[in-house]
């Protein structure tokens, strides 16, 4: 269902929904009730779900939230994208970056270097690294609507099931 709001959000980003639209959409999905997700007291400080909240909020929210950020150099994904080592290395230092799909940090990215590169995020959608690097990138989060999680382990076939 979260791929579902996503695209829903790019919606309205893209000017293709009303705020009004994506609402109704978001309720028929179940979007309707804004409740914290049920869970343990000591949860990630990062698990703040955007489906708390209302949709005509978010342009604003969005908008408050990178203005904040004007002086610095800035960087934005709104599709999937992969963080390398390499791809890192070129950016300069001091970067605001701003992940609004689903960004993968590869375990190849040395923490000092993500560090060094991005000193402020803002995450409206799914951050995908190893925890050390999960955890210097929400050491750095001013905003977050999304979810950062560790890599699913590969699953090994087990003996005789299958090619």
């Amino acid at each position: 269902m979260q791929t579902e709001r996503m695209r829903i959000l790019t919606m309205v980003h893209e000017g293709r929904l009303t705020p009004e639209q994506a609402d109704q959409l978001l309720q028929a999905l179940g979007g309707g009730e804004h409740t914290q997700p049920a869970g343990d007291p000591a949860a990630r400080k990062s698990a703040r779900p955007l489906a708390g909240v209302a949709i005509g909020d978010i342009g604003e929210m969005v908008g408050s939230a990178l203005s904040a950020f004007s002086s610095l150099s800035a960087k934005s994904n709104f599709a999937p994208y992969k963080l390398t080592e390499r791809r890192l290395s070129r950016w300069p230092d001091g970067i605001q970056y701003s992940n609004f799909a689903v960004l993968t940090v590869s375990p190849d990215v040395p923490e000092e270097l993500l560090r060094r590169k991005i000193t402020r995020f803002v995450n409206f959608g799914q951050v995908i690294a190893p925890q050390h690097l999960l955890d210097a990138l929400e050491d750095v989060c001013d905003e977050n609507f999304g979810a950062f999680e560790e890599p699913e382990e590969a699953v090994e076939p087990s003996p005789g099931s299958g090619p």
